[in-house]
């Protein structure tokens, strides 16, 4: 199932908006919170979005920004190409309202040369968005008017627009077996292409099999980066490669993390021989071999 290449360089990475807040223990020690607040100077892109605390602690100011300059580039990049979208935000926060997103969707129907990534926290906002009767009237409405807007003449299409759409993947962030009971089963609701599961911070054992023979079709993990990093035990990660092979569902193995653990490979001072403090272990060749697997489904 899907195509085994593997991927070497990072995606692409879109953000129509910006801002977010913290929904689970995964989101503790949130990179886009820290890179935020570290790049929120006045003429920066997350000014008042995020800023340190008085304990030097980085943390978002509850201000969402729709940015409007990039809701628009992918419209610019004519090579296809697979894109994450929102990695420092969540386009399904609460409050978020439906027409930033309807205009976010418009912009990826546009795009049949790119493949789209959206993963979520909030899945049952998710659902909530697509059991709307009227979302792809909304979402081909916003297409048809930046298309118009674009090129000064109407969208040369016939018929009308039903979704999913083809190109673009949905997903659901899970830390724990506790996040996966909850979100997974929502996340396979949601009319989609394709549904995966990011077990990104990866924070303990985590069983997924049920639900990769109920439909989820990729599964991306990764060990907790950044300087309070919680441990990932490298068991972990081999069981779920152990069960997407069982399952044909093809893994992508991010990264193994700072804390990452690997069982007698320690030191007598207690810290691992990988690289991880500057790295967090993403160089595959430092690896154990049963968890150097990078693959990715076929696009559409």
């Amino acid at each position: 199932m899907g195509d085994r290449t593997r991927i070497e360089g990072s995606d692409a990475s879109w953000n129509p908006t910006y801002g977010c807040s913290a929904v689970s223990r995964g989101c503790q020690h949130c990179y886009a919170r820290r890179i935020a607040a570290h790049s929120a100077k006045p003429g920066q892109v997350y000014f008042s979005i995020a800023k340190y605390n008085a304990l030097g602690h980085p943390r978002w100011t509850g201000k969402l920004v729709h940015a409007k300059e990039k809701t628009w580039d992918p419209l610019k990049w004519q090579d296809g190409r697979m894109i994450a979208v929102d990695t420092m935000s969540d386009l399904f926060h609460e409050r978020i309202p439906d027409a930033w997103r309807d205009e976010a969707y418009g912009v990826m129907a546009l795009c049949p040369r790119h493949t789209f990534q959206i993963v979520s926290k909030r899945p049952q906002v998710m659902e909530r968005y697509f059991s709307a009767p009227d979302v792809w009237q909304r979402i081909e409405a916003e297409a048809r008017r930046i298309y118009g807007e674009q090129h000064g003449k109407p969208y040369p299409s016939e018929g009308h627009l039903e979704g999913p759409l083809p190109n673009v993947w949905h997903g659901v962030s899970v830390e724990s077996q506790s996040a996966a009971t909850r979100r997974i089963p929502i996340l396979l609701r949601v009319p989609s292409y394709r549904h995966y599961v990011a077990a990104e911070p990866l924070l303990g054992p985590l069983n997924l099999s049920h639900w990769l023979e109920a439909g989820i079709a990729w599964v991306i993990v990764s060990g907790e980066g950044g300087p309070e990093a919680r441990p990932c035990d490298v068991a972990w990660i081999r069981a779920l490669v152990e069960q997407a092979r069982q399952a044909g569902t093809p893994i992508f193995v991010k990264q193994l993390g700072t804390a990452t653990n690997v069982r007698g490979a320690l030191h007598e001072t207690g810290h691992s021989p990988l690289d991880t403090r500057t790295r967090r272990a993403s160089d595959m060749e430092e690896w154990p071999e049963a968890v150097r697997v990078r693959e990715m489904p076929a696009a559409a």
